[in-house]
């Protein structure tokens, strides 16, 4: 039984470059959140930002990767005005009943870190094994390979027969600026 999946939505490529460097590092199998709708420029910004403060779902796809799986779920997330982004919300409200053992990672620019992993765990309704929030600052110094790595080691206890599949590669690159 694979141990770990790692579930993610990204905009900026922020997120996505922390759960891709936590596949690498734990070997975990992993989902993108894919969301149809735009969210670039003013209009989405404040739609994203409205979703997120009224808990709104949006129609999302993701692959066919099943939670109940896993032995574990981490539900990973950018922070949008103090709350998880809403597809997001969307996953967990799907999944919910199915989610094992569950862990959240959340990246952020300012503020809103804190709020954004209770608010995982009051949409979840249950406590993560484990949390882990990324800073822009964190980032940009090359204290979030750090602090990936440190949360790996975590989940690995979390899951001490969660095999890694094999995986490489240069994490310093994953954290380079990206967009999508």
């Amino acid at each position: 039984m694979p141990g770990v999946l790692i579930v993610y939505y990204s905009l900026s490529g922020k997120t996505r470059a922390a759960a891709e460097t936590l596949r690498i590092s734990l070997g975990a199998d992993i989902v993108e959140i894919r969301d149809g709708r735009p969210r670039r420029g003013l209009r989405g910004m404040l739609r994203s930002v409205r979703e997120s403060l009224t808990g709104a779902v949006p129609e999302i796809e993701s692959d066919g990767h099943h939670p109940l799986a896993y032995k574990l779920v981490v539900l990973a997330t950018p922070v949008w005005a103090a709350r998880p982004a809403s597809p997001m919300y969307a996953y967990i409200q799907r999944h919910k009943a199915i989610l094992p053992e569950v862990a959240f990672l959340c990246t952020y620019g300012g503020v809103g870190a804190a709020a954004t992993l209770a608010r995982l765990a009051e949409l979840v309704g249950k406590a993560p094994v484990t949390t882990l929030s990324l800073s822009d600052k964190d980032r940009k110094s090359g204290e979030a390979r750090d602090a990936v790595g440190r949360f790996a080691r975590r989940l690995r206890g979390a899951v001490k027969d969660a095999a890694p599949t094999g995986a490489g590669g240069n994490t310093q690159a994953l954290f380079a600026d990206k967009q999508r």
